[in-house]
């Protein structure tokens, strides 16, 4: 009988299975080893699929939740949060930077507002 799902058995015996430990996963039966999850995802339980961080989070990998970027941020890739750039504004850390309305300029990264 094969190892269960968000277990590892490293001796291939399932007599002796292991649970996977947090920001791993398998979502598999019969798994000799536990797979990391990668960056960008969540892996909130063992024996499922990564989830993908929402829009505005991110993660570096091995991770059981998504860490939401700060106002004035944007999430590049859910693998990064960045400063708004000069020029535009991040109301909300999930929208990408947007451009200063004509007549306005942004002097400061991380601007949160026109």
């Amino acid at each position: 009988q094969p190892c269960d799902l968000g277990f590892q058995c490293p001796t291939g015996v399932l007599s002796y299975q292991l649970a996977c430990p947090n920001g791993t996963f398998s979502n598999a039966t019969g798994a000799l080893t536990c797979e990391s999850c990668p960056a960008a995802y969540k892996c909130p339980v063992a024996d499922a699929d990564p989830v993908p961080c929402q829009a505005g989070s991110v993660s570096l990998g091995a991770a059981t939740s998504c860490l939401p970027c700060a106002t004035g941020q944007y999430a590049v890739a859910g693998t990064a949060c960045l400063a708004c750039p000069l020029g535009k504004y991040c109301a909300v850390p999930s929208v990408a930077p947007v451009e200063c309305e004509s007549g306005t300029y942004s002097s400061l990264t991380g601007s949160s507002r026109t």
